[in-house]
């Protein structure tokens, strides 16, 4: 059974056995995380917010092992929130998010932000038409996503820090892969007319 919330310093030891997993493959799909820590995680959890936002950790267990840590950015400013952070048990089904924690805990993040009224969202993609897919294929696994309209933002090649800052936050710094910015807005038929900003 799944099990998603918000993280605290309970799941820490958790977390960094997955991170300790993830950096013992050699895939090219752990690419970025390399220099991520427990520290980082343990900040995250311990100062979720700042002047620009508040941040969320997410964490989904399976049967009480974790399979997937996520986070998401709540702007101050606008209404608009960031996906990132996608650290996933290694050995996971990469490309069937309806088991691999992805999934439940994307739905988890959805469903919150439009609970406290953001309906909007960006992410970042690894360039490529198998990523591309991969995303395309998750609206249909995951019911949240597929209530959104998804827009194509830029590009950022590999190892490049963007001009915007805006942009570089959401990647976490220069990836060493191509990437693609894109956007989510919440289908015009999915919300109240009414809803106060």
């Amino acid at each position: 059974m799944e099990t998603v919330y918000f993280a605290s310093t309970k799941d820490l030891p958790a977390i960094q056995e997955l991170l300790d997993l993830y950096k013992k493959e050699e895939k090219t799909t752990r690419a970025g995380i390399d220099n991520i820590t427990i520290d980082d995680y343990k900040q995250l959890i311990l100062e979720p917010s700042n002047q620009w936002g508040d941040r969320k950790t997410i964490v989904c267990y399976h049967d009480d092992v974790i399979q997937y840590v996520g986070h998401g950015f709540f702007k101050k400013l606008v209404p608009s929130w960031i996906f990132k952070g996608l650290l996933m048990r290694p050995g996971n089904n990469y490309w069937n998010c309806a088991t691999n924690g992805v999934g439940a805990g994307l739905t988890f993040l959805v469903n919150y932000a439009e609970a406290n009224g953001y309906f909007e969202y960006e992410y970042h993609l690894r360039a490529g038409k198998t990523y591309a897919n991969r995303y395309a294929r998750m609206r249909y696994q995951i019911p949240a996503l597929a209530r959104y309209d998804h827009y194509y933002v830029g590009f950022v090649p590999a190892n490049t820090k963007s001009k915007f800052l805006g942009i570089d936050q959401l990647m976490g710094g220069p990836k060493p892969y191509d990437c693609y910015i894109r956007k989510a807005i919440i289908k015009e038929e999915e919300f109240a007319k009414d809803r106060i900003l």
